[in-house]
């Protein structure tokens, strides 16, 4: 980055460096990171409640015990 005479970055400078997203007027495009934030939060809720759902399952499934059943004849 190179300071002006005016001791001033231009934004050409910072969106090429950082990758910043710009609207048509050269102002920060809210819409696109609220988009974005609105993709990561649903991913993140999924995966949140997969895992929960998992763990759940994990924790109430219902272990009977072993049960060895001996058919025979009975003793005369």
């Amino acid at each position: 980055m190179r300071l002006s005479k005016q001791n001033t970055i231009s934004i050409e400078e910072i969106t090429v460096k950082n990758d910043i997203k710009l609207d048509q007027f050269d102002n920060l495009d809210v819409e696109y990171y609220i988009r974005e934030a609105k993709l990561e939060r649903d991913a993140y809720i999924a995966d949140l409640f997969s895992s929960l759902k998992a763990k759940l399952v994990a924790k109430l499934a219902i272990r009977l015990p072993k049960i060895s059943i001996q058919i025979s004849r009975p003793a005369h």
